[in-house]
This record gives structure tokens, sequence and C-alpha cells, in this order.
């Protein structure tokens, strides 16, 4: 009988721990795939800040070399995307395959505030501009927003990346980026649990896909 697939789950800034226990690691299981890691989080300097993304490159390697499935939630990918890409983990036929759940695909004066819980949704808040220039600089660039676009299309269209997010989802904005880089995933769900009291076939057909 074949081992069972291995996963690590990778939170943002929330800590997850009863979601993932309670729904995301029964799920795995059920499909045959074991949890090996979950709730792993990476220091908030270096994850949100681009500039210091490279700080995190051997962690992630170990981590990623040790799973089949790595499942991150919200702002977990930030760097998790660009090294598996980079190592040819996020190619047509590789045996790794990367789950983005409610992933934070831009940067503003909402998306923090309501990563913040500041805000029940990015689109209740003022724009700063202060904060917009501070995140566009100290934090995410254009430039690295551009290329976290272009990396994540081309793992969506190699088959090796699912992106999905909900309606609901206050957090992630990701207006004018559904068609491209989205799957819309139900019409409820939050950030970062989308599939509590939802029904999971569209993670059970990418998981299972050869």
């Amino acid at each position: 009988m074949p081992s069972p697939r291995t996963v690590t789950i990778v939170s943002g800034v929330a800590s997850m721990v009863k979601y993932n226990n309670k729904v995301l690691s029964p799920f795995y299981s059920s499909l045959d795939h074991k949890v090996v890691a979950r709730d792993v989080k990476f220091p908030l300097p270096l994850l949100f800040s681009c500039h210091l993304h490279h700080h995190l490159d051997d962690e992630i390697i170990k981590l990623a070399s040790a799973s089949e499935v790595v499942h991150c939630q919200s702002s977990g990918f930030f760097r998790v995307l660009h090294v598996m890409d980079s190592l040819g983990w996020l190619q047509p036929g590789s045996p790794k395959k990367l789950v983005l759940e409610s992933p934070v695909l831009k940067s503003h004066t909402g998306t923090l505030l309501a990563a913040m819980n500041r805000v029940k949704h990015y689109a209740d808040a003022d724009q700063s501009p202060f904060i917009n220039y501070s995140l566009d600089t100290l934090c995410f660039t254009p430039e690295w927003k551009a290329e976290t676009l272009e990396v994540l299309k081309r793992g969506l269209d190699a088959g090796t990346v699912l992106s999905v997010g909900s309606q609901e989802d206050g957090v992630s904005d990701i207006e004018g980026l559904e068609d491209d880089y989205f799957s819309a995933v139900y019409e409820k769900g939050k950030h970062a649990r989308l599939w509590r009291d939802n029904d999971t076939g569209l993670l059970e057909d990418f998981i299972q896909r050869p």
C-alpha cells in the first residue's frame, strides 16, 4: 500500500489552530494525506518586506522538500510561491502542489486594516496615501507584486497551483484579478476559512489530480 502524501500548512498573520485542527487536517486525512506540519508561521518582519524575503529561503526549502502539498493561508505564500517556482516545483508534471487559501494578491490600506481586523472588509477603509506609499516601497514594491502575479499565473497554467477565495472574503482584494489568478470558490467563506461548512470539491479535485 503506497504511503500517504504529506502536507504542510503555512499560516499567515492570524493563527488558524482550531480551523486547521478541526477542518483542514481531517479533510486531508480523508484523502489519505498526512499533515506533517501545521500552523507554520514565518517572522512577520521578514514576511512583510519583500526586501527581506530571501532570509526565509532555507526554511521554505526544508518544509517544501518534506511535503508533496504545501497549503498556504492568507499572506503565508509570499515567499513560498517564488521559492517553489525557482526550484522548478511548480512546472507541469511536478509532484508538488501549492494551495493558496485566500491569498492577499494586492496590498493597500484596506487589505492592511482588514488583515488587522480593524475593518470588516477592505472596501470599508479609506485609502491612506502614507500607508499606500509605505506598502509600495518598504513592504511590497510594484515590481514584486507584478513578479508575484507572473509566477502565480505560470503555476496556475501548469496545474500545480490552486488559488481560491470567496465573495465574502473581506481581506483578499482580488478585484480585477478573478479571471486570471483566482478561482471563486463559493459565495460564502471568510478569509482563510473557506472550507468551513462548505463543499470541498474544488480542493479535492486539485489534490487528487495526477
